[in-house]
């Protein structure tokens, strides 16, 4: 019974991601050519959220597809300072909703081993910016996961000798 309940969550999540992803791609289709980047990302994640569906023996992988491109359509958007409200809290929903997502996809995850950065938990950064689900999706990239290993925070603090400003986040950028 929980499997199937969470397979029925997951397809649930995934209807109303879909149906956020249309509305934020009709929001998209009116802003510059900088939006149209967004839109793209949106269309990938799209794609990702529909391979889902098909093979959850596949979510794992697919999710942090999913994470990624939704990490640069975040990234995206606050580049763009005039961008729709609209288009901003249709964001912020869907990337709630990938985060629902990747939690549910876990508990498929079985006997996986996945090493932690020694220093996640003294992270200046993550102290300072407390947006969950966005901290989920970049520590699951740069401190659990395959960029483990690009972390310019790390990089720097190596280099110098000493941590980095509290607003440079792992991919090198300085925020807030």
């Amino acid at each position: 019974g929980g499997t199937g309940e969470e397979i029925s969550g997951i397809s649930h999540i995934i209807d109303d991601v879909n149906d956020m992803v249309s509305t934020i791609a009709t929001a998209v289709d009116e802003q510059s050519v900088t939006t149209k980047e967004i839109a793209g990302n949106i269309t990938q994640a799209s794609q990702g959220i529909q391979e889902v569906t098909e093979n959850v023996a596949q979510s794992s992988t697919v999710a942090g597809e999913i994470a990624k491109d939704i990490a640069e359509v975040n990234q995206s958007a606050t580049e763009m300072s005039n961008s729709s409200s609209q288009v901003d809290s249709s964001a912020g929903d869907l990337n709630s909703l990938a985060g629902q997502l990747m939690k549910m996809v876990n508990v498929f995850k079985v006997g996986e081993a996945v090493s932690e950065c020694e220093l996640l938990a003294k992270c200046g950064f993550f102290k300072k910016h407390k947006d969950e689900t966005l901290n989920q999706i970049i520590v699951d990239q740069y401190c659990r996961g395959p960029k483990q290993g690009q972390c310019k925070r790390k990089e720097y603090r190596n280099e110098h000798g000493v941590p980095p400003s509290d607003d440079m986040d792992p991919a090198g950028k300085l925020i807030g």
